[in-house]
């Protein structure tokens, strides 16, 4: 009983927590043909602090997210929450290393076609660290905050959580919706699972067991042959 009323409360841990998926869905980007999902996959440790952030973006050739994506970014941040005597679970302050960001187009067309300009050219297909290419939007590098960050190492970022919405300030300052309590709650989804594991296990012993038992006092029980 109290392995199970622990699996529970692990369980709801996982669930109330702040760890999981956050996005606000297809958001359009406006004056021009463009839209993007956002996804941030959110971990913590066991002391329920945020340990790492990966964001996902797909950009959209149209305004409903709705074409095939031409270009993906993933940004992998590490964090370690700061001293600050003001840090809560909900909201801390992190020394944060952008750990990988990378983008891939999947449509060089469509990229040239929202005057987006690769040096060196973007190869359909192939993932590219900002490390090693620089694209322009209008001339100007939309993303060379990123390669400033690869390059720079640490810097401070703080992570807000409120009313099922994370607000993470590396980022851009809007605040995103938590769609999902499995992705990036891995510790205690492997936990719950494990207890549930050891469980079953055990019933299964305690079964066969008593299967054993019960059927050697059957046969000591059993009617005995008369001597002659």
């Amino acid at each position: 009983m109290r392995v199970l009323l622990l699996s529970v409360l692990l369980f709801s841990a996982a669930i109330s927590g702040n760890c999981g998926v956050y996005s606000n869905g297809c958001e359009r980007i406006s004056g021009i043909s463009w839209s993007t999902i956002t996804k941030y996959k959110v971990s913590c440790d066991f002391g329920g602090y945020v340990s790492k952030i990966t964001e996902y973006v797909e950009n959209y050739s149209n305004d409903a997210c709705t074409s095939a994506s031409f270009m993906s970014n993933e940004y992998q941040y590490s964090l370690k929450k700061t001293d600050n005597a003001e840090n809560t679970k909900d909201s801390a302050e992190y020394t944060t290393v952008l750990k990988k960001a990378t983008m891939k187009s999947s449509d060089t067309d469509a990229l040239a076609n929202r005057k987006i300009i690769c040096t060196p050219a973007a190869k359909q297909g192939k993932t590219y660290s900002w490390k090693d290419i620089t694209c322009k939007l209008f001339k100007i590098d939309m993303w060379s905050l990123y390669r400033d960050r690869l390059n720079s190492g640490e810097f401070k970022s703080t992570v807000v959580f409120k009313d099922q919405q994370l607000s993470f300030s590396a980022e851009a300052a809007i605040n995103y919706k938590k769609v999902s309590s499995f992705l990036g709650c891995w510790q205690w989804w492997s936990i719950l699972l494990l207890i549930v594991g050891i469980i079953i296990v055990v019933v299964a012993i305690v079964v066969l067991v008593m299967c054993l038992v019960k059927r050697k006092g059957s046969k000591k029980s059993g009617p005995k042959k008369a001597k002659k």
